[in-house]
C-alpha cells in the first residue's frame, strides 16, 4: 500500500532579491525578481530534493512576501511624514 499526501512544513529560505529598477536612457530596467538559494527543514538543507515546480512556489511566496514588507514599510513612512507635518503645523499654530 502507499499513501501521497502533501505536508506543511516550516522551510527557512536563503534567496536573494532584486528589486525593480526602472528603465532609463540608456538602461532597460529590471523587474523585481526573488532567486532561491537554499530550503532548510530544520538542520538539513533540501533544496536538492525540491521540483523545479516547488522552488517556482516558494520564489513567489518569497516574491509576495517581499512586496508585502514594502507596501508596510511605505505605508508607515506616509503615516510618519503626516504625523510629523501635522505635529510640525500644531507647534506653529501656538
Amino acid at each position: 500500500m502507499s499513501y501521497h499526501t502533501e505536508l506543511e512544513l516550516p522551510v527557512r529560505v536563503e534567496y536573494e532579491h532584486q528589486p525593480p529598477e526602472p528603465m532609463e536612457r540608456h538602461y532597460p530596467g529590471c523587474d523585481e525578481t526573488v532567486t532561491l538559494l537554499s530550503a532548510w527543514l530544520g538542520e538539513v538543507e533540501v533544496t536538492g530534493y525540491l521540483s523545479p515546480m516547488q522552488i517556482a512556489n516558494l520564489e513567489q511566496d518569497i516574491l509576495e512576501h517581499e512586496q508585502g514588507m514594502a507596501a508596510d514599510y511605505e505605508e508607515g513612512r506616509a503615516d510618519y511624514e503626516y504625523e510629523r507635518r501635522r505635529d510640525d503645523e500644531s507647534d506653529y499654530r501656538n
